[in-house]
């Protein structure tokens, strides 16, 4: 029985440390080097990915409009928190790089730049 148990932990452990084989192109940058300023980066991703679907100027859903800089700094940390939990934008996708632009803007401090 023990000869099973000690198998069975060599197996788990081997195939644990394959499953763990990842390229540094997997990794993403961090905030150093990602493009992150309100109108040039963060501005155009929300109108194309958020504004355009449920959050144009007319918007009664709960997140409201996003379509200038006060509605969308007013929210800054809530979005964040939204597209880091993959749970906005509810149509369509953000890829991993654009969740990194909101993210680094919002951790840079949320400025108008």
């Amino acid at each position: 029985m023990k000869l099973r148990t000690v198998i069975f932990l060599a197996i788990t452990v081997s195939l644990s440390a394959i499953s763990c084989d990842y390229s540094k192109s997997d990794v993403l940058p961090d905030c150093a080097t990602v493009p992150a300023r309100f109108s040039a980066d963060v501005l155009p991703l929300i109108h194309t990915k958020c504004a355009t679907q449920c959050h144009n100027a007319f918007s009664t859903n709960a997140g409201g409009p996003l379509t200038n800089y006060d509605q969308i700094s007013a929210k800054a940390d809530l979005i964040k928190f939204m597209v880091e939990t993959r749970q906005m934008p509810q149509v369509g996708s953000l890829t991993d790089a654009e969740i990194k632009v909101i993210s680094c803007w919002v951790d840079a401090g949320a400025l108008n730049n």
